[in-house]
């Protein structure tokens, strides 16, 4: 039966509350699960992306060339090889001669190669066929455009035929001819009219005279592409696209745009233009030749005519394997070409006419900007090769572009850039249905204030079945619940590859698969299509409440026999129950009678089943009826050769549901048993160490009773273990809102076996029509595909239902997809906002603003802070005088006046409040200068001697500054609580690096170590040239990184400053910033700083640095830049002060010289021209250090002129 407790994750974050079961599935149960959904109308939390779902393109698979382009002719510009490979010699008749390729009189600079044609002698036709792609397929009555190249030898007058034949040219479909060639290249066309149907066809281009020509750039086309456009795509894969409704195209792709080779990566500038004069390239990432004939403009075309912004990918300078080898990693000093062919790509596409490259375009026949807005630099990179190349495109592309917006790879080893700002972040994932079941609350804890996400690929790649099947589209609904539902984060996302030719599938699964002429989706592509064609502009608030477990039913299943990359032979099969034969082998008598197979090459001999491949992994064979049980299944085998033993499979239901005891598995060193559930396999009990021998036969048993399952080996029992009891059932869903159709739009995935009567309750409106749309995609198996015999097996059903309202009943289906559409009347919004924040506050204070809201047809105000549903986002105008943090409390930084603004984006609603902050000065609390003579005692000469250091291991002192020595593990102790209740920090310091950092060592680290593992800290690396805070370990550190390796630095100025409440790190070396981070979200109070080290890790592992120090203070606050200047001007030995400072002015020429002591650091020169009344201003330009003083040259007004100095 089915019931038991309710067994929920509770998980909130800003604008949604949701409660989700756990993941777990096993076999049917009778009854209906019971669900609650409610929605929450009213309170919107995030505006739905209106680039959230688009699609991928890459070359793979032949998913251009043989797929989308629609060119027929395969090699048609001889460009890849010295051969005329996918052409054949065609002689009739007693005619003789030749072809081959040849490079005597290119066609272009770029076009070397042409395929030369001789008739020597005889009577009869010579010629070149071409099949295409795996055949042409011709239409009835259908138009082909042929155009190419074409020239002759003196003295040849005769007449070139072209014919569309059947494979074997006794079937002539259309015809044309070409006569008057001279010995230059002329160019050609004929338009064909097929009078027949059929997908096996060639193009015939031949002679009957004696002499030789020479082709070129020979293409033909279907007249009718996709829009008619010439040069086009395949009308019905692109309509396939066009029916996704597709808000966007990555192109040109992922691993084809960088090659394992620098010289095959892609360059745009050679895929526009003329198509002959368009060189192709190798697509060395997947093995064959790329025409480039669908190019940067066709894409752009493309994404015109379906809607669709284009996002291209450009190559960062680093190809597949990069390692810094000149083959695969362009050096940093000669990537200028690569940063400006990305300037020149935008110009190309956005630049008026009148620009370079922009008129390049108008010659291409678009005049009219295509209006890039999206630009991802790199794929799947990471670490400091990607940063420092990001670096470069960064800078150059934001001087110029700075409305761009910039992607690059997120979730790669290595990490995302630290130098430069991640606007959007592209991650990828690939695994079991399971696992994208588990990422549907994957983005719900997202920092808010990082980067935006793009996920730029996923799909399953594991128990998807042959093409793909609904498990796995499944899987991939759950993941995209919580994409849309964390829609203010995650702002596109594109399912990848996308196309197969299934004559060539080189990556499985894909979205759409098709011969040369038919395609079908997959269960994968109607998801895609459910939620990008039923998509809203607002996110509801959803709550997920699902009764948790059932108790599954006994066990049941029929028998199989497999391998792993290995040939195996198996004999004497057979199950009985109570005494009752259900099954008994009979190879010899029989065959394979009964037999299914999933996988593997199976065959009989000598009366032995067996399976012969070594290499093919995942191979089975099944048999019997999906309702024996409680069974005992023996039966003998052998192994002849491969890297694993056997696999015994029972209680199968179907592909996806199925156990198997797994014999010299994971390298022939295990034995265990596995169960497959919906696709995904775990290990069932623990496996046990052994491995199996080739050329000897084994006796194998297994004896099902109940849930209970044992194992013998030769005798031997190696498994003893129960299947689980119970197992928990749920629901993932999103709700949007469309504006435009006034409809509240539920999407609920059931990747389950088990129905789920499910309780729809809508709040924060009048009314819901009764009348509603209802679209599922459902089949009766999860392991259900489509084909290219069954295109629409697992398709999306629309029907109506009639008992809609704000509070109905709506059974889901097990492994469905559902998606409800209903017409709602009456929703309150809030349509007034305001927001009040305490002011003045002082520097260093926090507050908590409130934020109220008036919805509509109400007068009274409701307080919307206190309700997260409401998700009102808090910033400030300058964090530089206000900071705000990650839940919204507001605090002072520096004096002045900075805005509070109350946004809710879902709304459009915002409110702001002026805010003063009464500037507390940045305070030095404690300062070591390292003047001892000798003694372990560091003394704290501002702090006093509760807060001097120790030293440990010892260290020399001289002359006013310490040695560290690494080999002695020497470092400073600083008392526990150091920095306990700043809100802020910063570490000024004069030190010396004298030899090779090693990796990974301290300079200073603050926090605490459990474990031998740093914990709750913050902390610089040198030889990184970063700082970081973390509320955890090294996983949670947010860094401020790009200074570099600090080696060998002598005197080196560092300063660190850590401003949780302004959402900045900074580092400065010598008092010019290096290294920055604006999205910091870990408060100073998550420094729990139990030890404060100086020279050393808290990371016990970790090495020691060598170091000199000078000077090492410790502010509370935040220096401000002009006072890091002011510290590395009077260096060391002198501090800034702001007792007895005198503002001087003298006249200079036609400008006031305004000036101050140096060592007057933190102070803003402000003026007005009135001393009673106005604004004081600050004066520009800032001033600057010259010499001893602050100075800045202020142009006479004519008028009076007040200036004051205000710290």
């Amino acid at each position: 039966m089915c019931g038991g407790a309710s067994n929920t994750i509770f998980m909130k974050r800003a604008g949604v509350t949701l409660f989700i079961s756990s993941l777990v599935l096993t076999q049917p149960c009778v009854a209906t699960n019971a669900a609650s959904l409610r929605v929450q109308v009213n309170r919107p939390s995030a505006r739905v992306s209106s680039n959230l779902f688009g699609i991928f393109f890459e070359e793979i698979n032949y998913a251009g060339d043989g797929g989308l382009y629609a060119e027929l002719v395969r090699n048609r510009s001889f460009a890849g090889s010295a051969s005329p490979d996918f052409w054949s010699f065609v002689a009739q008749g007693t005619a003789v001669g030749q072809i081959v390729v040849d490079e005597s009189q290119p066609l272009n600079p770029n076009n070397l190669r042409s395929l030369k044609l001789t008739k020597t002698s005889g009577v009869g036709r010579i010629g070149a066929a071409n099949a295409g792609y795996w055949g042409i397929a011709l239409q009835s009555d259908a138009t082909y455009d042929l155009n190419l190249f074409a020239r002759a030898s003196n003295g040849f007058s005769g007449i070139i035929n072209a014919q569309l034949e059947s494979a074997d040219g006794s079937a002539v479909y259309a015809q044309a001819s070409f006569s008057g060639l001279t010995t230059n290249w002329q160019h050609r066309s004929a338009a064909f009219v097929s009078s027949s149907t059929d997908t096996s066809a060639r193009l015939v281009l031949s002679t009957t005279n004696i002499g030789t020509f020479w082709l070129d750039e020979v293409s033909l086309f279907p007249r009718a592409t996709f829009a008619g456009r010439t040069n086009g795509l395949r009308a019905d894969l692109a309509n396939k696209l066009n029916d996704l409704r597709p808000s966007f195209l990555r192109y040109p792709g992922g691993n084809f745009i960088e090659s394992f080779n620098v010289a095959n990566a892609v360059r745009w500038k050679k895929t526009i233009g003329d198509l002959a004069a368009r060189p192709g390239h190798l697509n060395d990432s997947w093995g064959y030749w790329s025409t480039d004939g669908y190019g940067l403009d066709e894409a752009f075309q493309q994404c015109e005519d379906m809607g669709m912004e284009l996002l291209y990918g450009i190559n960062a300078g680093l190809m597949l394997g990069y390692n810094g080898n000149t083959n695969n990693t362009v050096p940093l000093d000669q990537m200028g070409p690569w940063v400006q062919d990305a300037l020149d790509l935008i110009e190309y596409a956005n630049g008026d006419t009148n620009t370079t490259w922009g008129a390049l375009r108008a010659a291409n026949a678009h005049p009219a900007p295509y209006h890039l807005k999206y630009l991802e630099v790199g794929n799947e990179n990471g670490g400091s090769y990607l940063n420092d190349r990001y670096t470069l495109f960064y800078d150059a592309i934001k001087a110029r572009y700075p409305d761009i917006h910039l992607l690059t790879p997120g979730n790669w080893s290595g990490g995302m850039p630290w130098s430069r700002p991640v606007e959007i972040a592209d991650e990828h994932y690939y695994s079991s249905p399971a696992t994208f079941i588990s990422y549907a609350t994957k983005y719900d804890g997202y920092n808010r204030k990082g980067p935006k996400i793009f996920v730029g690929e996923y799909a399953v790649t594991s128990g998807f079945g042959t093409y793909g099947n609904l498990a796995a589209a499944l899987g991939e609904a759950a993941f995209m619940t919580g994409m849309e539902r964390n829609s203010d984060i995650v702002t596109m996302a594109c399912y990848a590859p996308l196309f197969a030719n299934v004559n060539n599938i080189q990556w499985h699964p894909d979205l759409i698969y098709y011969d040369n002429s038919r395609c079908f989706g997959t269960p994968a592509y109607y998801v895609q299509q459910m939620f990008s064609v039923n998509r809203g502009d607002m996110v509801l608030p959803t709550v997920v409440n699902a009764a948790g477990v059932v108790t599954n039913p006994p066990t049941r299943g029929g028998i199989g026999v497999g391998s792993w990359a290995t040939s195996v032979q198996y004999t004497n099969i057979v199950v009985t129950s109570n005494g009752v034969t259900l099954y008994a082998s009979d190879f010899v008598n029989q065959g394979t009678n009964g037999w299914r197979v999933f996988n593997g090459t199976w065959g009989v001999s000598n009366g032995r089943y067996q399976q012969t491949s070594t290499s093919a992994t995942d191979c089975r064979s099944t048999t019997g009826s999906t309702n024996w049980a409680n069974y005992t299944l023996s039966l003998r085998a052998r192994k002849t050769g491969g890297s694993e033993g056997f696999l015994i499979l029972f209680n199968w239901l179907d592909d996806n549901n199925w156990t198997w005891l797994n014999l010299g598995g994971w390298g022939n060193t295990q034995h265990a048993i596995e169960q497959n559930l919906n696709g995904s396999k775990s290990t069932l009990g623990s496996g046990v160490s052994g491995n199996i021998q080739n050329n000897q036969w084994y006796d194998i048993s297994v004896v099902l009773t109940g849930p209970r399952i044992q194992c013998y080996l030769n005798g031997t029992l190696i498994q003893d273990t129960t299947y689980p009891t119970t197992s928990p059932t749920g629901l993932f869903a999103s709700s949007t809102y469309d504006e435009s159709t006034g409809e509240v739009i539920i999407k609920a995935v059931n990747p389950y076996l088990y129905s789920v009567e499910t309780s729809f309750v809508l709040t924060g409106l009048d009314a819901v029509s009764s009348n509603a749309t209802l679209i599922q995609l459902t089949s009766s198996s999860s392991a259900d595909e489509n084909s290219f015999a069954t295109p629409t097996k697992v398709s999306p059903v629309t029907s109506a239902i009639n008992n809609a309202g704000t509070n109905f009943t709506l059974t889901i289906p097990g492994n469905s997809l559902s998606v409800l559409r209903l017409k709602a009347a009456g929703l309150h919004f809030v349509t007034n906002l305001t927001v009040q924040v305490p002011s003045p506050i002082n520097g260093g204070q926090t507050v908590t603003p409130t934020v109220w809201g008036q919805f509509s047809g109400a007068t009274n105000w409701i307080n919307l802070t206190s309700d997260t549903n409401f998700a009102i986002t808090l910033t400030s105008t300058d964090n530089g005088i206000l900071g705000v943090d990650a839940v919204g409390n507001v605090t002072g930084i520096r004096s002045g006046k900075a805005d509070i603004i109350a946004t809710y984006a879902a709304l459009g609603l915002t409110a702001t409040q002026t805010v003063e902050v009464i500037g507390t000065p940045t305070t030095l609390m404690h300062r070591y200068s390292f003047n001892e003579t000798n003694g372990s005692t560091v003394m704290d000469s501002v702090g006093g001697p509760a807060w001097n250091g120790t030293l440990p291991n010892g260290g020399q002192f001289a002359g006013g500054q310490l040695t560290l020595a690494a080999s002695s593990q020497q470092h400073v102790q600083l008392p526990a609580g150091i920095l306990s209740n700043y809100t802020m920090v910063t570490m000024d310091s004069w030190v010396t690096f004298p030899t090779q950092l090693p990796v990974n060592c301290f300079y200073f680290g603050f926090g605490n170590s459990s474990g031998g593992s740093g914990l709750d800290y913050l902390f610089a690396a040198p030889r990184a040239g970063r700082i970081a805070i973390t509320p955890g370990d090294w996983t949670n550190e947010e860094n401020a990184a790009g200074a570099g390796d600090l080696s060998f630095q002598t005197n080196l100025h560092l300063t660190a400053i850590f401003n949780p409440p302004a959402g900045t790190l900074a580092l400065y070396t010598n008092g010019v910033l290096a290294a920055f981070n604006h999205s910091v979200t870990v408060p100073l109070s998550s420094v729990n700083d139990v030890f404060c080290y100086i020279g050393k890790s808290l990371y016990s592992g970790d090495p020691y640095p060598d170091l000199i120090l000078d000077e090492f203070r410790i502010y509370a606050g935040a220096l401000a830049p002009n006072e890091i200047a002011t510290a590395q001007a009077l260096g060391p030995a002198e501090l800034f002060t702001t007792a007895g400072v005198r503002l001087q002015a003298a006249p200079a020429s036609s400008n006031l010289a305004v000036s101050w002591p140096v060592a007057a650091g933190g102070f803003t020169l402000e003026a007005r021209s009135n001393l009673v009344s106005g604004a004081w201003e600050p004066v520009t330009p800032p001033p600057q250090i010259v010499g001893s003083e602050w100075r800045v040259a202020v142009p006479i007004a004519g008028n009076e002129q007040y200036f004051r100095l205000r710290r």
